[in-house]
């Protein structure tokens, strides 16, 4: 399991970035846990979960948007204040899970949950887990292009990021 915003898609790693910033000048010490998943790793994840050993809930393998770099968990030294920053991604259209009960998860808009992949993509994914991190992940979302930039540009200007300033 990752917790490099490198590994999230190139889209969000701005915004993820710019997030952590507005939590850090707030006096919060963000961190992030995890961003980008690999299917086996979430299966162990969801399994925790279906134990009940988990906090917060675990989406099954394969419908995860961590699986396809589209989101990031960001624990903050005040949990109760998520809820604030939760706002922030919202106002900037992004997806917050506290709207569903994991209010550490951030989501870049646009993703589309698939269904749980079939058994035998475990057997398949643990021999081939390796490239799945170089080989990009296409047909993900349905977004336009133009869809896609009108999002981040809402996302840039409710985070405060200047119109044409593209961060690293």
């Amino acid at each position: 399991m990752s917790g490099s915003l490198y590994t999230l898609i190139p889209e969000l790693q701005p915004f993820a970035r710019e997030l952590i910033r507005v939590a850090s000048a707030a006096g919060l010490s963000p961190r992030i846990t995890s961003t980008r998943r690999s299917t086996a790793e979430q299966a162990r994840l969801y399994q925790r979960f279906l134990a009940g050993l988990s906090q917060y809930p675990v989406a099954p393998p394969g419908t995860s948007a961590h699986e396809y770099g589209f989101a990031f968990d960001l624990l903050i030294y005040d949990a109760g204040r998520l809820p604030e920053l939760g706002r922030v991604w919202v106002n900037a259209g992004g997806v917050w899970g506290g709207a569903f009960n994991d209010p550490i998860h951030f989501e870049y808009p646009g993703f589309v949950k698939h269904a749980p992949a079939p058994q035998f993509w475990n057997t398949f994914e643990r021999v081939a887990n390796w490239a799945s991190f170089l080989i990009p992940q296409l047909g993900v979302g349905t977004e336009t292009q133009e869809e896609r930039q009108t999002r981040q540009q809402r996302l840039a200007a409710a985070l405060g990021i200047p119109p044409g300033i593209r961060q690293r």
